[in-house]
């Protein structure tokens, strides 16, 4: 399939982008109390963080990347929350993920390991990747086919699940960061096919919008520093938020709503930066 040749194109950017833009203090305050009374009413959330090494934490402090900060965020306004996955990724006490240091999107496709949790049925599967794609000079609109693939796979898999996908944060390597904004451009494409014309209940968030800079990524240009992954995960949370009229009660299993509580010994998860 060719991406980007749709002619509502740019019409849907704005509408498939769920990133909330708090304000000020004051909206997000107001914003976090409305919240926490949503929160009792709200389904547990059994959520599955898939891609490569920024999703498993890559440098990130205790190599929880995003992960903690949202979850923390999340379980602070009264949601249950349990992070599931085939791999124990950083030392957060919740740390199940799906991250796969080096893989590209079809790599990560075929482990085992993605299958089996999402046999577990997650109600959330939070998709970041294609960077080692584009650091391998991949072509961006077979990336765009692999991500469109990937996506139908999780949803035949894990029929509950709502997926967020995510554009690709920005890239020090000046020909990986060429795909990656080509890539990032064809990626509303995708999700309107998925949601708009097959009805699939997939959603964007962006982690290359003007907030980002190389200020937020570590010295080899491709993992988020800490500054960056907190970053990533208020666009995670706010996505997250954005859908949850989408998000229904995971399955019945034998898994608990509440995953484990972080260890007293790495302290408090950071708190969740304002978007501009």
């Amino acid at each position: 399939m060719v991406w980007g040749t749709r002619s509502l194109f740019m019409s849907f950017v704005s509408l498939l982008s769920v990133s909330a833009i708090p304000i000020n203090t004051e909206i997000d305050n107001a914003l976090a109390v409305i919240r926490s009374e949503q929160a009792a009413k709200a389904p547990a959330l059994r959520i599955q963080a898939i891609g490569a090494s920024i999703v498993w934490g890559q440098g990130s402090a205790y190599g929880d990347g995003f992960r903690r900060a949202m979850r923390s965020a999340l379980v602070a306004e009264g949601r249950q929350v349990n992070m599931v996955g085939s791999k124990k990724c950083g030392q957060m006490g919740d740390n199940e993920c799906d991250g796969y240091p080096g893989l590209r999107i079809n790599e990560i496709r075929n482990q085992t390991g993605v299958k089996t949790a999402l046999k577990q049925k997650p109600n959330v599967v939070l998709v970041l990747a294609g960077t080692n794609d584009a650091l391998q000079g991949h072509d961006a609109n077979a990336m765009a086919n692999d991500i469109y693939n990937f996506i139908n796979y999780i949803l035949s898999i894990a029929t509950n699940s709502v997926v967020i996908v995510s554009t690709l944060p920005p890239n020090g390597n000046k020909k990986a960061e060429a795909v990656i904004k080509a890539y990032n451009t064809l990626l509303p494409d995708v999700v309107e096919i998925l949601r708009g014309d097959l009805k699939k209940p997939v959603f964007m968030v962006d982690n290359h919008s003007s907030w980002w800079s190389m200020a937020d990524m570590q010295s080899d240009g491709t993992h988020p520093n800490n500054n960056g992954y907190v970053k990533m995960a208020r666009v995670f949370y706010d996505g997250i938020h954005n859908v949850a009229s989408w998000i229904s009660t995971p399955a019945q299993s034998n898994l608990p709503a509440m995953g484990p509580s972080d260890p007293k010994s790495i302290g408090p998860a950071p708190a969740l930066p304002q978007q501009p």
